[in-house]
């Protein structure tokens, strides 16, 4: 991804057509979800058959408790990144909103937990969609310097408000159309899901081949053949409505820390590369990861449409 569109994708929380390729699923080519539509031409990822699903307020935002609707959402994203009503999002735009709606303890570091919050806050979002949208924003980091908007050549220039707009609201439709998770899964929910994608031959034993699969289908974005961390975390988020930080977690288990794993070729080794681990010790474990995870840093908050409550689950 290029700066320029990185940072497009950065301050609206959305991510302009060559930004981010997702990958192949179910016969799909690995190709741009924007240029992927429905019968209605509607945005949607490539992947996903069925529909899934994913807190607090930030500085000074008078939250909203209510519904609304997606316009309504637009009016104040392009009202919130047009500082000075000129009708371009600009640098000075950007740093404005940024510093003084997200950045709560003011130390020039945007993180994930501050974007999720404003986002919920402002635009009423589950805490799924703010979340997956934070994830695509910082690109599977936990946070990022607000100093890298002053080296955005689009954002210099400036970005018309009406296209970064329509941008947002293609950003909404892709989340919505891509069958990305929805809901508030528990944790028993979620490991059913992954048990099924990770035994591709269904015959009660996960293998390298099988995770390889899951890999190669589900989060090599670009196909390319290797799988990155900000490809995990997005894709992971959509799969599961898990959080970032438990998307990392998952991340440096499989891979060590590595920026980048080879489908082909993951440092598995015995017994995946062998006989193989049977289904209902791999659930196990992933259930201990879970486990794990909760007893380091206690349970997120969830708040999804269903019940437009919050609940809580046991972290991711």
């Amino acid at each position: 991804m290029t700066s320029s569109l990185l940072l497009f994708c950065l301050f609206g929380l959305l991510c302009a057509a060559a930004a981010w390729p997702f990958p192949r699923h179910n016969g799909y080519p690995g190709r741009n979800p924007f240029f992927n539509r429905g019968s209605q031409g509607s945005f949607r990822f490539p992947w996903h058959n069925q529909r899934r699903p994913w807190g607090s307020p930030n500085k000074d935002c008078d939250c909203e408790k209510q519904i609304i609707s997606l316009d309504e959402k637009l009016r104040r994203i392009g009202r919130d990144n047009d500082h000075n009503n000129d009708s371009l999002v600009t640098t000075s735009d950007v740093v404005y909103d940024v510093t003084n709606n997200y950045d709560t303890n003011g130390d020039g570091i945007w993180t994930e937990s501050e974007c999720v919050k404003r986002m919920m806050c402002r635009t009423g979002d589950t805490t799924l969609q703010a979340a997956f949208n934070c994830a695509l924003v910082l690109q599977g980091q936990p946070n990022i310097s607000i100093s890298v908007f002053n080296y955005v050549p689009a954002l210099v220039t400036g970005i018309p408000l009406d296209a970064f707009v329509q941008a947002n609201r293609e950003r909404y439709e892709l989340f919505n159309n891509s069958q990305c998770v929805s809901t508030c899964l528990t944790v028993e929910e979620k490991l059913a899901l992954n048990a099924v994608y990770n035994d591709f031959n269904k015959d009660g034993v996960v293998t390298t081949q099988d995770i390889s699969h899951d890999m190669a289908t589900r989060y090599d974005a670009d196909n390319d053949g290797q799988v990155t961390q900000a490809e995990w975390v997005a894709a992971w988020m959509c799969n599961y409505g898990d959080s970032g930080d438990y998307a990392r977690f998952v991340w440096n288990q499989l891979t060590q820390g590595a920026p980048s794993v080879d489908v082909n070729n993951l440092p598995l080794g015995a017994p995946f590369d062998t006989t193989g681990v049977p289904l209902s010790d791999f659930v196990a474990n992933n259930r201990n990861n879970y486990n794990t995870y909760a007893q380091n840093n206690g349970q997120r908050e969830c708040k999804d449409l269903t019940t437009h409550q919050r609940h809580r689950f046991t972290w991711g």
